[in-house]
Order: structure tokens, then sequence, then C-alpha cells
């Protein structure tokens, strides 16, 4: 059973991380997919309760593993259940799934079609095979791809997101990537900095420059009529947008325990420094908060630039 969170606290975001088992054993990965940690039903049950049951109105709720679509039963019960529950308490529960895409079909898109669940889909653009492997060493991008075309074909493009890996020995190819995900289907992005290699002054450097690329793409896409998004400028925007707190979404691993610290770096003390996650995720931020501000001073008038500050905000509050 999960410890409990005082009823007094309004969770806005959660992540639920539902087992350690995967179908892929990527090179990056801190999990122990050997490890055989999943959630139980109870456990599923008794958090999402608490969870949608706690003060407040909104309720953002990411499911993640490991490989969360390796306990589909589990995983479609449980968003059943958040949808009786937001109904029975009156709120807003905004629910996303994180997935490698490999185990995605026409039944359980049109699943989340229908339950209005937000899909994100990690792909890690021309490195892909080299970082995000099977077991026997073989690369799983042509199933990756060939998930998020079904995905892309069934769901909406509000509904959908890449979680696009940024290696810092690959971030020379990030922009493009990032505009290869956009001729996919994708019209949300959300850069994901791979952590535990070294990020080097270079590398830091290149992101910067890369960024700058991206953000040219994306006031591009907006005057074009088909706008781009990312989501840590879009949570930004929500958050400016709404006038509310922007804080850590509570994590929730496969025993049902809420913590502070995301599963993945539970148990990967002796690879994982702090020091450096801090200052990777803060580089991202800082580009994408140089990036938001321009868009709500762009947004202050009237036309295209107004109408994607609406969108974004939306998306900010989806995963």
């Amino acid at each position: 059973m999960p410890t409990s969170v005082r009823t007094d606290c309004d969770v806005l975001r959660a992540r639920i991380a539902i087992t350690s088992d995967c179908n892929l054993r990527c090179s990056y990965c801190f999990i122990d997919k050997e490890r055989g940690e999943r959630m139980s039903r109870s456990a599923a049950r008794a958090v999402l309760d608490e969870l949608i049951s706690s003060p407040g109105p909104l309720k953002v709720i990411g499911i993640y593993g490991g490989e969360p679509m390796t306990r589909w039963p589990l995983l479609e019960e449980m968003i059943l259940r958040a949808r009786f529950l937001e109904k029975e308490r009156g709120k807003t529960v905004r629910l996303s799934v994180a997935t490698n895409g490999l185990l995605l079909d026409a039944a359980s898109l049109g699943f989340f079609r229908r339950e209005r669940v937000h899909l994100c889909i990690s792909l890690d653009g021309r490195f892909h095979d080299r970082y995000r492997r099977h077991g026997d060493g073989r690369g799983s991008a042509r199933q990756a791809e060939r998930g998020a075309a079904l995905a892309a074909s069934i769901l909406p493009p509000e509904q959908l997101t890449a979680l696009q890996g940024v290696h810092p020995q690959a971030v020379s190819g990030m922009a493009a990537d990032f505009s290869r995900l956009l001729s996919l289907g994708f019209r949300n992005v959300n850069f994901e900095m791979i952590q535990g290699p070294a990020w080097t002054r270079s590398a830091r450097s290149l992101f910067s420059r890369r960024f700058a690329r991206v953000r040219a793409r994306v006031e591009g896409s907006i005057r074009d009529g088909v706008p781009a998004f990312l989501q840590p400028v879009n949570r930004m925007l929500f958050h400016s947008i709404s006038g509310s707190e922007d804080r850590p979404a509570l994590q929730v691993h496969p025993s049902g325990r809420f913590s502070d610290m995301p599963y993945p770096f539970a148990h990967a003390e002796a690879r994982f420094r702090a020091e450096s996650l801090g200052s990777i995720l803060e580089l991202r931020q800082r580009a994408a908060s140089a990036l938001a501000r321009r868009l709500l001073l762009l947004g202050g008038r009237r036309g295209a630039f107004a109408d994607y500050l609406r969108q974004a905000a939306d998306l900010g509050c989806s995963q």
C-alpha cells in the first residue's frame, strides 16, 4: 500500500512507474530490468484513489516503467479507474503513458483515443539504434517508427508527443531529428536529456546552438500555420498564463511508495551524479525559458501566436 499523501496537499502532477520490466535494454537506462518490480492491482487502485482525491481540480498523471505496455491489463484497468474517479470526484484528470512504441497496435491506440490518454513515444533519431537496443543487440528504430506511424494515424496530434532523446555524443543531429519527428506527424516534442554519459563543455555549447535552430523552426511553424510545440515550453506557458505554481511531480514507484526521486534513479546512486543531472536539466530549462518568454511577447499580438499560446498552455497540462 502507498505511503499516504497529506490529505490537505494539492497534488497537481504525479508520475507512476508500474513496472521495471521492459522489452528493450537501452544502454543509458538506469533501471535494472531483472529486479522484477511490478505494481499490484491493489497498490495501483490505492495510489489513484489517493492522488485523485487530493485537493485541487486538476490532476496530471503520467504512467511509465520500464515499459508499461508489458503490463497491459493493469494499465488498462488504471486508466478506466482514473476516468471513473474523475467523474465521481468532479475533477479534471489528464492522463499520459510513456512507451517505446514497440507494443502498440490498433486496439490499444483506439482505447487511448477513447479514454483521452496522451501518448508519449521515445524516439532518438538517427542514433536510435546505437542506444535503444534489444537484449540480443538488435536496434529498435524500425519497430519504434512503425508504432509511431500507427499512433499518428489513429490519435489526433494533440494526444501525441515524441520523447526525443538527446545524448551528449549525438547533439549534432538534434535539430535535424526534431524536423524529422515533425515529418512523421508529431506536433509536440519533449527533449529528454540523456543522463549518465558526460555532458562536456563542447556538448553543452553545441546543444545551445542546435536549440537555436529548433527555436527558429518552432517560430516558422507558427507562421506557416502548422505549429510545432516543445513540452518544457508548453508547461511554462501554462503556468504563466494560468498564474499557477509549477511544482515537481510526485513520484510513485512500483511498490506503491511515494517519493521525490524518479523511479529510474532510485537504485542508481553509483552511476548517477546529482550535480550533473541538475546542470543538464538547467541547460534545457534555460533554453526553454528564453523561448517561452519570446512566445509570450509575440502572443501579446493578435493572430497565429495568440492562438499558439492557448494551444501550448493546454498541452502544458497534458503530461
